[in-house]
């Protein structure tokens, strides 16, 4: 898709990023997760494991097919890092990717270096999440377009760029409906599309570093409290998506909607009795 030498690496934290894991008993789920997949069906089916000694279901975001192949089109090598323990890691990743991409497509990017797993054992002494540990400098990588993906910018280590996504810790996953501020995490997928978009094809372009231009727009800060700029990028990105999705629909939108003024009273007249 884009010609460049460089290549890119993208660390995706797992829990509250690429899905949202609950126990068996947490909720009243109501024949959930069939009930769920049914009334959400451009989700992945939703991932059970056991861990710790009770049934998780793994709850994930539309279209992160798009978002990884859009990725690897890019000269990306996407990794996985979570805190939580390697087995955990290694077979919910297992379970979800072959579903999400197919059989085949996973083996083969998977041979090529694709999807590696980082776990608790990877975290530094002071439980950080360190890239370096992740690059291959010997395949033409660098800390300078390497990237964690987080919902926790604060467990980044001091030397690892960091962006925060829309945490699907707030995503509301009965809720039936999709423009509710409840299901605005669901645009996560969005929102992460519109941001690379904007980099590879514009910035990257100009021979800017993926590291410099976070810096430059700001996104290596907690930028989350901006509302226009995470529309923004969520529509950029639902236009990526409606490529190869043309009925994907926009999430959250009461998030967006403008506020309603409070009346005001200052020319109101004082009455006395």
């Amino acid at each position: 898709m884009i010609a460049d030498s460089r290549k890119f690496l993208i660390v995706f934290d797992l829990d509250g990023v690429i899905c949202k894991p609950q126990s068996e008993g947490e909720v009243n789920y109501i024949d959930d997760p069939i009930e769920f997949h049914k009334a959400n069906l451009e989700c992945p089916i939703p991932v059970a494991i056991d861990y710790r000694g009770a049934l998780y279901f793994h709850y994930f975001p539309p279209y992160l097919d798009v978002l990884f192949n859009y990725l690897i089109s890019c000269n990306c090598r996407i990794a996985f890092f979570s805190a939580a323990i390697e087995f955990r890691n290694v077979d919910l990743l297992k379970e979800f990717l072959p579903d999400l991409l197919g059989d085949s497509r996973y083996e083969q990017l998977q041979a090529e270096g694709q999807f590696a797993v980082f776990s608790n054992i990877h975290l530094t002494p002071d439980n950080k999440k360190d890239i370096s540990i992740i690059v291959n400098q010997n395949q033409n990588e660098d800390l300078n377009n390497s990237l964690l993906i987080e919902d926790q910018p604060q467990n980044a280590a001091n030397n690892t760029s960091c962006i925060q996504v829309i945490s699907l810790c707030a995503w509301d996953i009965l809720s039936q409906d999709n423009t509710s501020v409840e299901c605005l995490p669901k645009s996560n997928t969005y929102y992460l599309l519109g941001i690379f978009v904007s980099y590879f094809n514009k910035a990257m372009l100009c021979g800017v570093t993926l590291k410099e231009w976070l810096h430059s727009v700001g996104l290596d800060k907690q930028i989350l409290n901006n509302p226009a700029f995470i529309q923004e990028m969520i529509l950029l990105g639902l236009q990526e998506v409606q490529k190869q999705y043309p009925d994907a629909v926009h999430y959250g939108e009461e998030y967006f909607q403008p506020k309603k003024p409070k009346q005001q009273f200052s020319s109101m007249k004082l009455i006395s009795f």
